[in-house]
C-alpha cells in the first residue's frame, strides 16, 4: 500500500525528515527563503510548497499575496473514509464500485482492498473501503461513528442483497477537504497562480489540485516540481 512508499522515502531521508513540525508560514528574505513552524526557523535557497489549497493560503499569503483568492476558491470535496471487514470471502471479485448518484444511498463508493492486494486480512474476512460525504452530502462527516456504521451496513445489505453483520473491524477517518474540485475555469485558475509564483524565484508548487486529482497526478506533479528545482540550484547565482 501506500505506507510502503511513505517509510521507504523516510528511511532513505534518515534524520533529514522533520515530523510533528507544521510549517507556519513561509517569508522570502532576499534571496533566501525562511521556513518558520514552532518557534524555529530554516533558511533556504528554494522551496517546494506541496501543501493542499487550504494550507497553502497560509503559508504563502506573504509571499504571493494575489494567490490568496485562487486557492481560496478551490472547493475541497470532504470525505469520511470508512474500513471495515466482514467475516466471508464470497464478495464479487474485483475492484470495488462507485455508486451512481441516482440511487438513493448515500455511500459514493466501496473499494475491496483485499481482493487487490495479498495479506491485508487474516484468512476467512474481507476487507472493505467505503466512502461517505461529497460535494453532495458534506454532513455525512457530522454523523457519529454509531450512525455511520449503521447507515453502511443497511445500505450493503441492500447493495449486496445479504445478511451482514457488524463489523469485526471499523476505522473511520474524515477528511474535511479531501478532494480539490476542478471546475471548468480551473485550468485558467491554475495558469494564473503559476504565473504568479514564477515571479519568485526559487519557489515551487506541486500538489493533485494542478493538473488532476488521482495519485499519478500527485506523482507527475512531484517529478515536475523537483526536475524544476534542481534546475534552479544547478544554476549560477
Amino acid at each position: 500500500g501506500l505506507g510502503t512508499l511513505t517509510r521507504t522515502l523516510s528511511e532513505q531521508l534518515g534524520n533529514k525528515l522533520l515530523c510533528s513540525s507544521p510549517a507556519e508560514t513561509i517569508i522570502r528574505d532576499a534571496a533566501k527563503f525562511i521556513v518558520r513552524a514552532k518557534g524555529r526557523e530554516w533558511t533556504a535557497q528554494s522551496v517546494i510548497c506541496a501543501a493542499p489549497p487550504p494550507a497553502a493560503t497560509t503559508l504563502l499569503s506573504g509571499l504571493l499575496p494575489g494567490a490568496v483568492n485562487i486557492f481560496d476558491s478551490i472547493r475541497m470535496s470532504p470525505v469520511a473514509l470508512v474500513h471495515w471487514s466482514q467475516k466471508a470471502t464470497d464478495f464479487p471479485p474485483g475492484f470495488g464500485f462507485l455508486m451512481p448518484r441516482l440511487y438513493p444511498l448515500r455511500v459514493l463508493g466501496t473499494l475491496f482492498p483485499s481482493e487487490l492486494f495479498p495479506n491485508r486480512v487474516p484468512e476467512g474476512f474481507t476487507l472493505l473501503a467505503s466512502f461517505y460525504g461529497g460535494m453532495t452530502d458534506p454532513k455525512a462527516l457530522e454523523m457519529s461513528d454509531a450512525e455511520l456504521a449503521g447507515i453502511l451496513l443497511r445500505e450493503h445489505r441492500e447493495i449486496f442483497q445479504r445478511k451482514m453483520e457488524p463489523p469485526p473491524m471499523l476505522k473511520i477517518l474524515r477528511y474535511p477537504g479531501a478532494i480539490p474540485q476542478l471546475l471548468p475555469d480551473h485550468p485558467e485558475k491554475i495558469a494564473a497562480l503559476l504565473c504568479q509564483a514564477k515571479n519568485i524565484p526559487g519557489l515551487f508548487l506541486a500538489g493533485n489540485y494542478l493538473t488532476g486529482v488521482g495519485l499519478e497526478h500527485a506523482v507527475t506533479s512531484g517529478y515536475h516540481c523537483a526536475k524544476a528545482c534542481l534546475k534552479f540550484l544547478a544554476e549560477p547565482a
